[in-house]
């Protein structure tokens, strides 16, 4: 049902090939989503309308071209924020990075090239970043297309200071960007993105979990006290000087290459990969859990 209503709608498009392309996966993704949350496919579909009703919601783009021209280069802006204990964002296609800060000051530096709809507030010690491009439901994007398209083509960098002595939560949700950190100390961690590197080097976590589809995981030099949990699907893992005594990483055809600090005899170690599963006994309580279907494995110790 679902590949009749696109190909319906592609052959509705008649805009070029590469933003018919991209509506398609902007409309599969979220019709996708939607079924995640526990929408049935029909009502879903009966909700859009015919799909020659909703090409015509893409055909006017025009506007997207002029407003990109003519909006300002490198828009900067800056918050400053105290007695944080949460950051938690939610964004399209932004990209970050932590860094320590001198203080005991939160600074957010938002690099842009225009405004890509992002809101920074102060929540009773929750420091929200959010980047709402149209307010409604998904029918109004469609029907205001010039508009969201443009905001989800800009892109923003955003730096985020965070005092040395200060271990807050950390929670993001981002399609595409990278995430980078490096120097800091969080409590818990929690990533969920599609697409883009994830990269922490000399940090300090209580958790850490992540969450990607084609995106790479990188840990360097990098200490989780309690568990490490990374799930991803093409993207790669690679970890060096790691360590943490419960790891569990799942991926579906990228590569896993994980050097741990510490004994392997101290862990209790599985393996999972299509047709071959292995299982070493440990002396000590540590766990160290890989799940792969076609992916490479590999695993060390520094001990």
């Amino acid at each position: 049902m679902l590949n009749d209503y696109l190909a319906r709608l592609k052959n509705a498009l008649h805009n070029d090939i590469e933003e018919r392309d991209e509506i398609l996966n902007f409309m599969e993704e979220m019709i996708n989503d939607r079924m995640e949350n526990g929408e049935k496919l029909e009502d879903i579909l009966a909700s859009l309308g015919e799909p020659e009703t909703v090409a015509e919601s893409f055909l006017d783009t025009t506007s997207v071209k002029q407003t990109a021209e003519e909006r300002p280069k490198e828009t900067v802006c800056h918050y400053e924020f105290h007695h944080i204990h949460r950051i938690d964002i939610d964004s399209i296609n932004c990209s970050y990075e932590f860094c320590p800060s001198d203080d005991d000051r939160f600074l957010v530096d938002i690099e842009t090239d225009g405004d890509p709809g992002i809101t920074v507030r102060d929540l009773d010690g929750v420091l929200k970043i959010d980047q709402d491009p149209i307010e409604g439901d998904f029918r109004s994007m469609f029907l205001n297309w010039s508009v969201s398209k443009d905001l989800f083509r800009r892109k923003a960098l955003i730096r985020i200071v965070i005092p040395q002595d200060n271990c807050c939560d950390l929670k993001i949700d981002n399609v595409s960007g990278s995430i980078k950190g490096e120097d800091i100390a969080f409590e818990k961690v929690k990533i969920d993105c599609v697409s883009g590197p994830l990269e922490f080097t000399n940090t300090r976590m209580g958790s850490f979990k992540s969450e990607s589809v084609s995106g790479s995981v990188r840990l360097q030099n990098v200490t989780v006290e309690k568990k490490a949990e990374m799930e991803i699907v093409s993207g790669s893992v690679r970890a060096s000087a790691l360590r943490c005594p419960d790891i569990s990483t799942e991926t579906v055809s990228g590569p896993i290459d994980l050097q741990i600090e510490g004994r392997k005899k101290d862990y209790d170690i599985r393996t999972e990969k299509l047709f071959k599963d292995e299982h070493i006994s440990g002396s000590g309580d540590r766990r160290l859990k890989i799940e792969s279907i076609s992916g490479r494995i590999r695993y060390g110790f520094s001990e």
